[in-house]
């Protein structure tokens, strides 16, 4: 699997901060209300003790599928070694998101970004001064 520009940028939002995974989403040219995934990267905690060949980062592509940088693929059954926020993004790209509903559909009907935080999701606070904005 090659490495795309997108997923190059989306690591790299990973690896200059704090970030655990990042994700794109764009209009679905059928019909351009509906949010669909694009790409995604998800860098999982280090291991104690690794196993076998599975490599440091994963990389999502496709619908219910995680490709390891070392283009090996597992479904989503298999998770993402144990770790809830690995299985959620796992989840992703099946996904699909109104203009203008939940978290990614308002920021997409917005066109500002919003930092969702584990322990707002409940209350739905989301953030939107945080951070400079990255603009692509």
């Amino acid at each position: 699997m090659g490495t795309t520009a997108l997923r190059q940028f989306l690591k790299s939002l990973c690896s200059n901060s704090q970030w655990n995974y990042a994700v794109f989403w764009k209009l679905n040219h059928q019909n351009p209300l509906i949010l669909t995934w694009e790409d995604g990267y998800f860098d999982h905690p280090k291991p104690s003790k690794i196993e076998g060949s599975v490599s440091d980062n994963i990389y999502f592509s496709g619908m219910k599928s995680i490709s390891f940088s070392s283009c090996e693929t597992i479904t989503d059954d298999c998770g993402s070694g144990g770790y809830p926020i690995g299985l959620a993004v796992a989840n992703m790209p099946s996904l699909q998101y109104a203009m203008g509903e939940g978290f990614v559909g308002e920021v997409a009907y917005t066109g500002t970004h919003s930092w969702v935080f584990s322990n707002s999701l409940f209350t739905r606070e989301s953030y939107s001064e945080l951070v400079p904005d990255v603009r692509i």
